[in-house]
């Protein structure tokens, strides 16, 4: 509702000046759209109507239908205003917009419209009038616009009046005084040219330059300027010589400026006075904040390798630094809050479980560095008291009085248990260990007492276990400097890998694609081998839309995906008989499992085939975004119906860039691009997971995957390598994205002392069978739930890269 902005100041005969704040609160509205990102590229009296706010008028800038976002084509496809095939509306168009392309149009070309619309309010007409540039032609239409200049608005309104035309010259003779609070200005008569000639010359023609690197840069600067005007003070459009700028501030400040002059003198010397002063003082200060600059910075590198301990001991003495106290202060709130949430998440498992005795180590550490050592010593009491209840003689090797097994290992190498129990003598468990068929094996005879005293933390060799998580992540790597295939310039990003690794899916923004967004596939012949180039998966499974997400079951012979080819994003797949042949049609997935006008993406196929987990904007969730999954007898049978994960998975923050691992037990997601975030997290957007057991059981609480791979940027998880050994995860950080790769690592020294050595062994020999052990680190980095072979295999790995066997 309301009227155009013309209308409104000719129905109530406003004045120059009640015109001028008008038009002062459209430009602040322009600006405010600029900010955001977005070029209206159609401003004209139409689309900024007026409304009456508690007697005051409020302008308002409408019809956003041909506008333009400055980092995205978000309106290219559909113009509202067109004239031939002219974006906007020709008497208020930019010379650039008359070039029949868009693609150069940045802000300026609304300083240009705003500058026409303060033409026309000021003379009543537009710099070229819509009937001349109408009877013109479309050719020298686009003349006009580029090449001739438009005469000034003075010179506009004094031939106007001259002619006998009426240019609103009633609203020149309103004298009464503004409703804003301001005195009306216009009290002294004078002609209606000559309240225009001058600054509003300037100010005008400057916002119609041709070449828009001559306009003002901002439509805040355009609206400074005409604030400056009515201030009185100097205006920037006609760079004001010193004469001029010297006439405006007398005229402004007469009284100051006497002042000012019999104080320059004082004010000099004492100036002279006080700098050598303050140099000294600078310089002192100056060696102050580079000290607590770098005690900062060894503070942060301290959180990210998650040394919490260190964190608070080395950021406590600048806390109240002026130069860095708040980022001293942010961050020691955030390693707190971080240590709290630990402690939580410690909590629940002990709730859940309370014989887990690596949740009460875990905990322990979490309130040894909150300073409250008296739950520290309770929850250390309780892991022990929980350690020595481990029976590991009768788990593994029965009740007899000798017994021997012998486990294969990597690289050739063989590891022999034997088990004896000699009459009155301690019993011994021997422990021999090398590579077949080089050397000699050697051996340990280790006490059976030992293995008890681990759960007390009696062995002065051995510390008490510490808490973290079961696996760890190695320094994150630039993916391009690995894969030379993905560029992420174009960009590409990858979705999955085959089981046998000898595949890999991409989506990719490349222009010569069927849409805007395509899968393609990069193949190789070994796993050693480099990765062919990409190739599109053609048009029977992209479309003209976007297209990405893949997941390939472990067979290999189905691909999902998702796409919004029909309007909103739904699942897809398509099938092919063998490896080597090619895809075939998409098909839907079907309203079982795709939702009606909402969005349901990034779909996950479990190992088995049987579960198909996926992101789903559906209504009835926890938050705009869950996870759900849908269940199958078999892979001939239909999909169930879609499960939402429940509470414990989903929250209100909004899950999405789902990945399973190809195990099935470690479900890796991401936050949504915008706020808000799970809380405890490092940044504008962080990596999660969740786990279970084994693949009838729950999914846990998710966790956090750490500052090692999410930054204070967005970070969001692309796939993981088939063996479980990598993450790929994507980062935007100034406003370009990058994808990296880091390793997976498990955590084999188990007592904590840094050293992989035969402590480790004998502690992963004590927790043989058992489940939810900090020895579970096989085959995939998070265990399978049972300390068994895998775990032995891998342990051995990380024990002959820190031990290597001598040479014969």
């Amino acid at each position: 509702r309301g009227v155009s902005i013309t209308e409104y100041c000719d129905q109530n005969r406003l004045s120059t000046k009640d015109r001028l704040h008008l038009f002062l609160q459209v430009c602040q509205a322009v600006q405010h759209a600029h900010t955001k990102g977005i070029i209206h590229r159609d401003i004209k009296p139409s689309n900024v109507m007026v409304t009456s706010h508690d007697g005051e008028p409020l302008p308002k800038v409408i019809d956003f239908g041909i506008a333009k976002a400055t980092n995205h084509k978000l309106t290219e496809k559909t113009l509202f205003t067109r004239y031939a095939h002219l974006i906007g509306t020709p008497a208020y168009m930019s010379p650039e917009q008359a070039e029949l392309s868009d693609l150069d149009i940045d802000t300026r070309s609304d300083i240009y419209s705003l500058g026409v619309l303060l033409y026309e309010l000021l003379t009543g007409t537009t710099p070229f009038s819509e009937e001349e540039l109408r009877k013109a032609g479309f050719v020298e239409m686009q003349r006009v616009i580029r090449e001739q200049e438009p005469v000034k608005p003075s010179t506009r309104i004094r031939t106007a009046t001259s002619a006998g035309t009426s240019v609103w010259s009633t609203a020149f003779r309103r004298k009464e005084p503004r409703k804003r609070g301001t005195p009306n200005q216009d009290g002294v008569r004078s002609a209606p040219y000559q309240q225009v000639r001058g600054d509003l010359d300037w100010i005008v023609m400057k916002a119609l330059e041709k070449d828009r690197a001559r306009r003002y840069d901002t439509a805040g600067g355009l609206a400074e300027d005409v604030r400056r005007h009515l201030e009185h003070q100097p205006i920037l459009a006609r760079g004001p010589s010193t004469g001029y700028r010297v006439r405006k501030l007398l005229r402004r400040h007469r009284a100051q400026a006497v002042v000012a002059l019999a104080f320059a003198a004082l004010i000099a010397i004492v100036a002279v006075g006080l700098s050598l002063w303050s140099r000294d003082r600078f310089h002192l200060a100056q060696a102050e904040k580079r000290r607590h600059e770098e005690i900062l910075a060894q503070a942060r590198q301290a959180f990210f390798r998650s040394e919490h301990a260190r964190v608070i001991e080395t950021i406590e003495p600048v806390l109240d630094s002026k130069h860095v106290g708040l980022a001293a202060r942010l961050l020691h709130n955030q390693v707190l809050k971080d240590l709290h949430l630990r402690v939580d998440h410690c909590t629940r498992r002990i709730m859940a479980n309370p014989t887990e005795a690596n949740a009460y180590s875990e905990r322990a550490h979490y309130y040894d560095c909150l300073r409250d050592r008296i739950k520290a010593c309770a929850d250390m009491a309780m892991w022990s008291a929980l350690q020595c209840q481990r029976a590991f003689w009768n788990s593994c090797f029965g009740a007899a009085s000798s017994l021997e097994c012998t486990v294969s290992g990597p690289f050739g190498y063989q590891l022999v248990f034997s088990a004896e129990r000699p009459v009155s003598q301690i019993p011994l468990l021997s422990i021999a260990f090398g590579q077949k068929g080089r050397r000699e094996m050697k051996v340990l005879e280790i006490p059976m007492l030992m293995t008890l005293l681990i759960g007390f933390g009696l062995v002065s060799t051995i510390d008490v276990p510490p808490a973290r998580a079961d696996f760890t992540f190695g320094e994150p790597v630039n993916i391009k400097s690995i894969i030379t295939v993905i560029d992420a310039a174009m960009p590409d990003v990858p979705d999955g890998f085959s089981s046998d690794g000898l595949e890999m899916y991409v989506r990719s923004y490349r222009p010569y694609g069927s849409g805007s967004i395509d899968l393609w596939v990069s193949r190789r012949t070994t796993i050693a081998s480099d990765w062919g180039p990409l190739e599109n998966l053609g048009p029977a499974v992209n479309s003209s839309k976007e297209d990405s997400a893949g997941c390939l079951s472990r067979d290999g012979l189905t691909l999902y995906f998702d796409s919004d080819r029909s309007g909103s994003y739904d699942l897809y797949m398509t099938t092919r008989v063998a490896n080597t042949a090619p895809w075939g049609p998409a098909v839907s997935l079907g309203p079982k499992i795709n939702s009606s006008a909402s969005g349901d993406v990034c779909p996950n196929i479990s190992p088995d085939g049987l579960e198909l987990y996926f992101v789903s904007f559906r209504s009835g969730g926890y938050g705009g975004a869950d996870i759900y999954v849908a269940r199958r007898a078999s892979t001939n049978d239909p999909w169930g119906d879609p499960t939402n994960l429940g509470p414990v998975v989903n929250s209100t923050y909004r899950e999405t860039n789902l990945k399973l691992s190809a195990d099935g037990l470690l479900l890796v997601f991401g936050d949504l691009s915008v706020s808000p975030f799970r809380p405890g997290g490092h940044g504008g957007g962080d990596m999660w997971m969740t786990r279970r057991a084994s693949t009838s059981s729950p999914w846990q609480t998710p966790v956090n995957l750490g500052p090692k791979v999410n930054s204070p940027a967005y970070d969001a998880p692309l796939c993981m390598s088939p063996d479980g050994q990598i993450l790929y995860f994507a980062t935007l950080r100034d406003g370009k994205v990058d994808n990296w790769q880091a390793p997976i690592l498990p955590v084999v020294e188990f007592n904590g002392d840094g050293k992989v050595d035969l402590v480790d062994l004998v502690m992963l020999i004590n927790d043989w069978g058992k489940s939810n052990s900090v020895c579970d680190i096989g085959p995939m980095p998070w265990g399978d739930g049972k300390v068994d072979i895998e775990d032995l295999k891998v342990f051995m790995t990380y024990y002959e890269k820190e031990n290597p066997p001598a040479q014969p």
